[in-house]
């Protein structure tokens, strides 16, 4: 059965649009033309008339021809049948891919400088949430330009064309970190995974790799993370480090110089 959208789409196709458009307005200006110029010539009313009528009837003659014909450079030829659209497996089509958006974690520490942290370690997660099989991850750019906007979820995970989207909240007292992370899927509303984390700050980095884990565990995923015990890191340098790259963001001069300096 053909509904009302493929018929409409069908009638654009064969260009009958296009010449019912054409037909009305040569048709007008020709009724125009032999109502002022016959009469001239002393012809009888009745024929004006019939060549209106004649102009009326062949309407949809011309629209009948135009769904069957079509002119072209070669001249006029059949317009063929659309071709049949083939059936898609709804089983075998299902994509096992899923895709999430990493929001910048909100900074609740006390104090001036702020959002570092947070940014840093959404940061973190992000890029090893890239390295997931199966998994799309929008860009850090595209999902960090909604930090500070009170957008809801599903406007976040529309315009990122995403399925769940990350977000959470970070704590900083001295050596002592509260992190809150939860994992939303959007297209449900239903929250897939949520859990609050209070570590030292030396321990940051496992802190990443479980919640990395725990959100593959969620969407169902696999991924092999690398023993955080292999890590050396100084954890002065790599709070140095996050703090130069979150004004290395910004675009004031000022700012990238400061960042420049946490770099050294």
């Amino acid at each position: 059965p053909v509904n009302a959208k493929t018929f409409f789409a069908e009638l654009k196709r064969r260009k009958v649009y296009s010449v019912a458009i054409a037909y009305l307005v040569g048709g007008w200006a020709f009724a125009q033309g032999i109502a002022q110029v016959l009469p001239v010539f002393d012809t009888p009313i009745w024929v004006v008339r019939l060549l209106v009528v004649l102009i009326v009837l062949g309407f949809p003659v011309a629209l009948t021809l135009s769904w069957f014909f079509d002119f072209t450079r070669y001249g006029i030829v059949r317009t063929p049948d659309r071709a049949p659209q083939p059936r898609i497996d709804a089983v075998g089509s299902v994509s096992q891919e899923k895709s999430i958006a990493v929001l910048p974690f909100k900074d609740l520490s006390a104090g001036p400088e702020r959002d570092y942290l947070g940014e840093g370690i959404a940061e973190e997660i992000l890029t090893a949430l890239s390295k997931v099989d199966n998994l799309r991850v929008a860009a850090r750019r595209s999902s960090f330009w909604f930090k500070d906007r009170d957008a809801e979820l599903s406007e976040v995970a529309s315009k990122l064309s995403v399925e769940h989207v990350l977000e959470g909240s970070i704590r900083r007292d001295g050596n002592r970190i509260r992190v809150t992370a939860e994992l939303t899927e959007c297209c449900k509303g239903f929250t897939l995974w949520s859990e609050t984390f209070e570590r030292e700050f030396q321990g940051i980095f496992a802190l990443q790799d479980e919640i990395t884990c725990a959100i593959v565990d969620a969407l169902k995923l696999k991924l092999e993370i690398t023993p955080t015990t292999t890590r050396a890191r100084s954890m002065e340098a790599y709070d140095l480090y996050l703090r130069g790259l979150f004004l290395s963001d910004k675009s004031s001069e000022e700012a990238l110089r400061k960042s420049l300096g946490f770099f050294e």
